[in-house]
């Protein structure tokens, strides 16, 4: 079994507490260290690696033109 790094926990804690899926958008504004959100970047790199653990589901929406 695989175990979440402090920074893990505090996202999954975000995801715990919301009623629906998450964009990266969203969550960066939700987690929070400090006064100021997270980076895009380092949002997206935490999120990703929490479905590369098999921890998070990552769901995509395309628009087809």
């Amino acid at each position: 079994m695989q175990t979440l790094t402090q920074r893990e926990f505090e996202m999954m804690k975000c995801f715990w507490e919301s009623d629906h899926p998450m964009r990266i958008k969203e969550l960066q504004k939700q987690w929070v260290r400090g006064p100021d959100p997270q980076k895009w970047s380092a949002t997206f790199t935490y999120a990703n690696r929490l479905v590369k653990k098999g921890i998070c589901i990552k769901q995509c929406k395309h628009r087809i033109l």
